[in-house]
Protein backbone atom coordinates (compact mmCIF):
# COMPACT_ATOMS: atom_id res chain seq x y z
CA UNK A 1 0.00 0.00 0.00
CA UNK A 2 1.31 3.27 -0.86
CA UNK A 3 0.33 5.67 1.87
CA UNK A 4 0.40 10.02 2.20
CA UNK A 5 -0.40 11.55 5.12
CA UNK A 6 -1.61 15.25 4.87
CA UNK A 7 -2.30 17.27 7.59
CA UNK A 8 -2.10 20.94 8.94
CA UNK A 9 -0.64 22.22 12.63
CA UNK A 10 -1.15 25.31 13.90
CA UNK A 11 0.19 24.78 17.03
CA UNK A 12 2.67 21.45 16.25
CA UNK A 13 0.17 18.74 18.27
CA UNK A 14 -1.32 17.81 14.54
CA UNK A 15 2.17 17.56 13.42
CA UNK A 16 3.57 15.47 16.09
CA UNK A 17 1.14 12.81 14.99
CA UNK A 18 0.99 13.18 11.82
CA UNK A 19 4.81 12.50 11.79
CA UNK A 20 4.46 9.89 13.96
CA UNK A 21 2.05 7.78 11.62
CA UNK A 22 4.16 8.56 8.26
CA UNK A 23 6.99 7.27 10.48
CA UNK A 24 4.87 3.51 11.39
CA UNK A 25 3.87 3.93 7.46
CA UNK A 26 7.40 4.81 6.10
CA UNK A 27 5.50 7.21 3.93
CA UNK A 28 5.64 10.72 2.92
CA UNK A 29 4.31 13.73 4.58
CA UNK A 30 2.37 16.91 3.25
CA UNK A 31 2.45 19.80 5.82
CA UNK A 32 -0.39 22.24 4.56
CA UNK A 33 0.71 26.03 4.79
CA UNK A 34 -1.14 29.31 3.70
CA UNK A 35 0.38 32.60 3.42
CA UNK A 36 -1.60 33.88 6.26
CA UNK A 37 -0.09 34.23 9.65
CA UNK A 38 -1.72 31.82 11.96
CA UNK A 39 0.13 31.93 14.96
CA UNK A 40 -0.54 33.37 18.57
CA UNK A 41 -3.55 35.35 19.69
CA UNK A 42 -4.25 37.28 16.14
CA UNK A 43 -3.62 34.12 14.18
CA UNK A 44 -6.03 32.24 16.53
CA UNK A 45 -8.66 34.30 15.93
CA UNK A 46 -7.96 34.50 12.42
CA UNK A 47 -8.91 30.59 12.46
CA UNK A 48 -11.83 31.16 14.52
CA UNK A 49 -13.21 33.65 12.04
CA UNK A 50 -12.33 31.24 8.72
CA UNK A 51 -14.16 28.32 10.54
CA UNK A 52 -17.16 29.93 11.91
CA UNK A 53 -17.73 31.30 7.90
CA UNK A 54 -16.74 28.08 6.40
CA UNK A 55 -13.85 29.43 4.69
CA UNK A 56 -12.04 28.16 2.03
CA UNK A 57 -8.65 29.56 2.20
CA UNK A 58 -5.49 29.85 -0.29
CA UNK A 59 -2.92 27.10 0.23
CA UNK A 60 0.57 27.53 -0.81
CA UNK A 61 1.26 24.93 -3.61
CA UNK A 62 1.21 20.98 -3.06
CA UNK A 63 4.15 19.04 -3.19
CA UNK A 64 2.85 15.68 -3.75
CA UNK A 65 0.06 14.64 -6.24
CA UNK A 66 -2.58 12.15 -3.85
CA UNK A 67 -3.72 10.15 -6.78
CA UNK A 68 -0.67 8.61 -6.99
CA UNK A 69 -1.40 7.27 -3.46
CA UNK A 70 -3.60 3.96 -2.74
CA UNK A 71 -4.78 6.03 0.71
CA UNK A 72 -4.38 9.52 1.87
CA UNK A 73 -3.89 9.86 5.53
CA UNK A 74 -5.67 13.35 6.67
CA UNK A 75 -5.44 14.90 9.79
CA UNK A 76 -6.47 18.13 11.57
CA UNK A 77 -6.95 19.88 14.81
CA UNK A 78 -10.56 20.39 15.94
CA UNK A 79 -11.28 24.25 15.54
CA UNK A 80 -14.82 24.65 17.43
CA UNK A 81 -15.99 21.19 16.49
CA UNK A 82 -14.65 21.00 12.85
CA UNK A 83 -11.74 20.58 10.90
CA UNK A 84 -9.13 23.39 9.96
CA UNK A 85 -9.75 25.75 7.26
CA UNK A 86 -6.29 24.30 5.38
CA UNK A 87 -7.95 20.61 6.14
CA UNK A 88 -11.18 21.78 4.10
CA UNK A 89 -9.38 23.25 1.40
CA UNK A 90 -7.45 20.53 0.64
CA UNK A 91 -10.52 17.92 0.92
CA UNK A 92 -12.65 20.06 -1.03
CA UNK A 93 -9.42 20.69 -3.91
CA UNK A 94 -8.44 17.24 -4.46
CA UNK A 95 -11.10 15.12 -2.93
CA UNK A 96 -11.72 13.34 -6.39
CA UNK A 97 -8.09 12.26 -6.30
CA UNK A 98 -8.53 9.91 -3.29
CA UNK A 99 -8.88 6.73 -3.79
CA UNK A 100 -9.38 5.71 -0.19
CA UNK A 101 -8.91 8.20 2.73
CA UNK A 102 -8.36 7.47 6.70
CA UNK A 103 -8.99 10.84 9.44
CA UNK A 104 -6.90 12.01 12.24
CA UNK A 105 -7.56 14.83 14.54
CA UNK A 106 -6.10 16.09 17.89
CA UNK A 107 -8.75 17.74 20.37
CA UNK A 108 -8.61 19.34 23.27
CA UNK A 109 -12.32 18.53 25.12
CA UNK A 110 -14.16 16.72 22.45
CA UNK A 111 -15.41 16.37 18.73
CA UNK A 112 -13.84 13.92 17.38
CA UNK A 113 -16.76 11.68 15.61
CA UNK A 114 -18.77 14.93 14.72
CA UNK A 115 -15.00 16.03 13.25
CA UNK A 116 -14.88 12.43 10.93
CA UNK A 117 -18.44 12.68 10.34
CA UNK A 118 -17.76 16.09 8.38
CA UNK A 119 -14.06 15.27 6.52
CA UNK A 120 -16.26 12.23 4.99
CA UNK A 121 -18.95 14.61 3.83
CA UNK A 122 -16.40 16.92 2.64
CA UNK A 123 -14.36 14.58 0.58
CA UNK A 124 -17.17 12.13 -0.53
CA UNK A 125 -15.27 9.27 1.22
CA UNK A 126 -15.75 7.01 4.01
CA UNK A 127 -12.43 6.78 6.05
CA UNK A 128 -11.06 2.94 6.16
CA UNK A 129 -9.62 4.10 9.55
CA UNK A 130 -10.32 6.72 11.91
CA UNK A 131 -7.77 8.17 15.13
CA UNK A 132 -8.72 10.87 17.49
CA UNK A 133 -6.10 12.06 20.03
CA UNK A 134 -6.89 14.30 23.15
CA UNK A 135 -3.91 17.11 23.31
CA UNK A 136 -2.61 15.84 26.39
CA UNK A 137 -2.04 12.34 24.86
CA UNK A 138 0.03 13.63 22.39
CA UNK A 139 1.76 16.26 25.29
CA UNK A 140 2.73 13.43 27.31
CA UNK A 141 3.78 10.97 24.65
CA UNK A 142 0.89 8.78 25.72
CA UNK A 143 -0.42 8.58 21.98
CA UNK A 144 2.50 5.69 20.47
CA UNK A 145 0.51 2.95 20.82
CA UNK A 146 -2.84 4.30 19.00
CA UNK A 147 -0.68 5.54 16.38
CA UNK A 148 0.88 2.13 16.08
CA UNK A 149 -2.63 -0.05 15.67
CA UNK A 150 -4.43 2.90 13.41
CA UNK A 151 -1.18 2.09 11.04
CA UNK A 152 -1.72 -1.39 11.45
CA UNK A 153 -4.98 -1.15 10.79
CA UNK A 154 -4.50 0.38 7.33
Amino acid sequence: MKALVVYYSRTGTTKTVGDAIAKALKCPVEELSDPKMRQGPVGYLRCCKDILLRRTVELKKIKQDPSKYDIVIIGTPVWLHQPSSLVRTYMQNYSKKFKKVAFFCTYMATGEKAIFNDMSAICGKKPVATLGLRSGEVYTGAFEHKVKAFAESL
